[in-house]
């Protein structure tokens, strides 16, 4: 059903953007975009089929999962899997605030992936380029939450609409931090607090929805 379709597109699409919101995917995107300003089209192009691999990835494990176990119990393994990352969320965002760390700290961030773009910039064949960043993008994002996230809205959800939802969602917060990396970096660090919260909210409520709906 087109309804179906719809529900399942702009579910996924705001769960999978609250949850990658400053997350250590966007993070790399923008060091990306800094170190290689020159190769944007390449770089989303990566986004694009690492993301692609690890939400296609994500719909095969959800055929295998409802083969063998009923619809309702995975709703309800689902919602309870939502609110779980919702409340972690909710709870790391207020004891990194009292211990005044840095939510999107992008300093600490650039030494731990230093090595990883240095590697890549020596690499100058596109195809190599693209193929090599492509996989660490699948590497970042295996057994992440947003992964997690997208393989539970597959149990319950239009498979096509949920796929292009977080596909949009990874592509637009990724792109924008390749494109607009200034502009990323400053609402990360302006209002880290705001942002975990808010995706932690949206996490729960999904969560309850599925459980009960």
């Amino acid at each position: 059903m087109v309804a179906d379709f719809f529900v399942a597109l702009a579910v996924s699409f705001s769960s999978v953007f609250t949850a990658e919101l400053g997350d250590k995917t966007q993070l790399f995107a923008f060091l990306l975009g800094a170190y290689f300003g020159d190769r944007k089209i390449l770089l989303i192009l990566s986004v694009f089929l690492g993301m692609g691999a690890v939400t296609a990835l994500g719909y095969a494990i959800s055929v295998i999962f409802q083969r063998y176990i009923e619809t309702k119990i995975l709703q309800i393994v689902g919602g309870s899997i939502f609110i779980l990352i919702g409340t972690l969320t909710f709870i790391k965002a207020i004891y990194d605030k009292v211990k005044q760390k840095e939510y999107c700290e992008i300093t600490k961030e650039e030494e731990k992936t230093e090595k990883k773009i240095l590697r890549l910039s020596r690499i100058n064949n596109p195809i190599l380029f693209v193929g090599a960043l492509s996989l660490l993008f699948v590497l970042m994002e295996l057994g992440d939450k947003s992964q997690i996230i997208i393989l539970v809205l597959f149990f319950t959800h239009n498979w096509v609409g949920v796929f292009i939802g977080s596909m949009i969602a990874f592509l637009l917060l990724n792109g924008i931090s390749i494109l607009l990396a200034s502009f990323i970096k400053k609402i990360c660090e302006n209002q880290p607090l705001l942002i975990a919260i808010i995706a932690a909210l949206v996490s729960i409520g999904l969560g309850i929805w599925m459980i009960v709906g």
